[in-house]
């Protein structure tokens, strides 16, 4: 009720790479982001591991003011286990900033958007798939009264929460062109693009090259 509830449904960190500026959302307020130029030396970006699971780690990023001292932290995207994965968030949103949207990915099958913030039962239902982990995946149906429960609460928890929403400014700076070559779908619902037949096998080209890199058994 404290901190889930009646909040934000997610603090989103936006990327311009046109006007080289980082926008960090704090609240809906006139005083609600935080602005730093990109490439700013008031900018460290590194791995952050959890408190509560010590496994999971996502992106973070210290800003520092003028004597070093950290007045302020974000994180950028969603958790993981694989600190590798971080660090390749880290290189798609440099790539993207310095050589843009065409340079940001290797390979024409990674121009997926993967998450969706729309607020739907099915979003938070996928989202729960998620979050519960592959291993008990196969079973979502047999397991669904604790699947479901658990997206059901989700999705009250994202019903009773606002969206957030920059500064006018911000919005203005951002307008784009709709038929922009380089802009890239938006899914419905989460994993939406993950069903195409080419996404799916860049998916498994990639989980094999993970698992050679750590020395893995393939159980694919």
């Amino acid at each position: 009720m404290k901190y889930d509830f009646f909040a934000y449904r997610y603090y989103p960190v936006r990327f311009n790479r046109l006007t080289r500026k980082i926008h960090i959302f704090r609240n809906n307020g006139a005083t609600g982001e935080v602005v730093v130029p990109w490439g700013s030396n008031r900018l460290f970006f590194f791995v952050g591991w959890g408190t509560q699971n010590k496994s999971l780690c996502d992106l973070r990023c210290h800003i520092l003011n003028r004597n070093g001292i950290i007045t302020d932290t974000c994180t950028v995207g969603t958790f993981t286990d694989d600190p590798m994965r971080v660090r390749g968030r880290w290189e798609f949103i440099n790539r993207y900033m310095e050589g843009g949207p065409d340079h940001a990915v290797s390979h024409e099958s990674d121009r997926v958007i993967t998450l969706s913030m729309k607020n739907s039962f099915k979003n938070s239902y996928r989202w729960t798939c998620f979050l519960l982990g592959r291993s008990l995946f196969p079973l979502r149906y047999i397991l669904f009264p604790w699947y479901g429960v658990l997206a059901l609460t989700r999705w009250l928890v994202m019903a009773t929460c606002v969206a957030p929403r920059f500064s006018p400014v911000t919005i203005a700076e951002s307008r784009f062109d709709p038929d922009d070559k380089g802009r890239w779908e938006e899914p419905d619902y989460i994993d939406q693009f993950g069903e195409r037949p080419d996404v799916v096998a860049r998916m498994r080209e990639l989980h094999r090259e993970r698992q050679r890199r750590s020395g893995a058994p393939d159980h694919q």
